[in-house]
C-alpha cells in the first residue's frame, strides 16, 4: 500500500472531514441566500461580507488539503501583489487545480474574491479564472491537439492542449478599460504521482487520504507570472498570437520541470 493508514479507514476518515465542511458550505450557502434582499439597499456590505463568507469555505477546504492530508504546494515565479484584480489563465489537467490556484490567491490575500467564470465585469479587488484550453487535458486530447497543430501549421505546446483564445480576448479587450483591473497572471500547473508526470490526486484521494506529498508520493507545483494588462498588445489578433506563445513558454516550462521531477527519482533509487 502507499499510505500507512488501511485503504478502510480512509472512508471514515474522508467523511470526518469532509461532512464539517459540507455542513458548513450549506450554512454558508444560506447566510448568501439571506444576503441577497438586502445587496439592493448595501451592496459593498452583501459584498464584503460575501467574500467574507467564500474565504471561510475555500480556506477551510484548502486546509483540509494542504494540512489535514499533507499535499505541499511548491510555489515558483513572480510575486503577486496583495488585493490585486487580475485576470488568471491556466493549465487544466485535474479537479485538484483549484487547490494549487488557491494556494496563491490565500497568500495574496484575494481567496474570497475568487471568480471562477469570465464575466463582463470585475468588481475592485478580484480575481477572474480561465482555463484557457476549456477542457482538461487527457493523453488522448493531447494527440487530437497535436494533430490539429500539425493541420492548422501552429506550434505544438508540450504537455498541454492548444488554448482557445476568443474567450480570452474578448475579456481582456473590455476589461482593459476598466482602472482597477491591473494584471494578467499566467499560472503553470505541474503534477506527479511516483514519478508518473500529470498524474493528480482522485477528488477523493485530496480530500481523505493523509500524507499526500509523503508516502502517497505526489508532487505539487504551481508556477506564477504577472503581466501588467497596460503591456499587453492592443489588437485581438496581437492578443490571439500572446496568449499562444505563453501556452509554446509554459509547455517548455513543464517539460524542464518534468525533466527535473525525473532527475530526483533516478537520484533516489540510486540511493536506496
Amino acid at each position: 500500500m502507499s499510505s500507512g493508514i488501511p485503504k478502510l479507514l480512509t472512508i471514515p476518515r474522508g467523511l470526518l472531514l469532509v461532512v464539517p465542511w459540507a455542513c458548513g458550505l450549506i450554512l454558508m450557502d444560506l447566510i448568501l441566500s439571506l444576503l441577497l434582499p438586502i445587496s439592493i439597499f448595501f451592496p459593498t456590505l452583501v459584498y464584503n461580507t460575501s467574500s467574507f463568507v467564500a474565504h471561510l469555505c475555500w480556506n477551510w477546504i484548502q486546509l483540509i488539503f494542504e494540512v489535514c492530508n499533507g499535499g505541499e504546494i511548491a510555489m515558483s515565479g513572480d510575486a503577486l501583489p496583495e488585493g490585486e484584480t487580475a485576470i488568471v489563465i491556466s493549465n487544466h489537467v485535474s479537479w485538484t487545480d483549484f487547490y494549487m490556484i488557491q494556494a496563491l490567491a490565500l497568500r495574496a490575500g484575494m481567496l474570497g474574491r475568487c471568480r471562477w467564470f469570465a464575466k463582463v465585469e470585475l468588481s475592485e479587488q478580484e480575481m477572474a479564472y480561465f482555463f484557457s484550453e476549456s477542457t482538461r487535458y487527457t493523453p488522448r486530447k493531447y494527440e487530437e491537439t497535436k494533430t490539429w497543430c500539425r493541420q492548422n501549421d501552429k506550434p505544438i505546446p508540450k504537455h498541454l492542449l492548444y488554448p482557445r483564445t476568443k474567450g480570452f480576448v474578448t475579456t481582456v479587450q473590455h476589461l482593459r478599460m476598466a482602472k482597477h483591473v491591473k494584471a494578467v497572471y499566467d499560472m503553470t500547473i505541474a503534477y506527479s504521482h511516483h514519478n508518473k508526470f500529470l498524474e493528480a490526486p482522485t477528488v477523493w484521494e485530496s480530500l481523505s487520504c493523509g500524507d499526500l506529498s509523503g508516502k502517497r508520493g505526489y508532487k505539487f507545483h504551481v508556477h506564477a507570472q504577472r503581466y501588467l494588462l497596460a503591456d499587453l498588445p492592443e489588437t485581438d489578433e496581437e492578443l490571439s498570437n500572446w496568449l499562444e506563445t505563453r501556452w509554446i513558454e509554459k509547455g517548455e516550462f513543464l517539460e524542464a520541470k518534468r525533466e527535473e521531477w525525473a532527475r530526483a527519482c533516478d537520484e533516489n533509487k540510486h540511493k536506496n
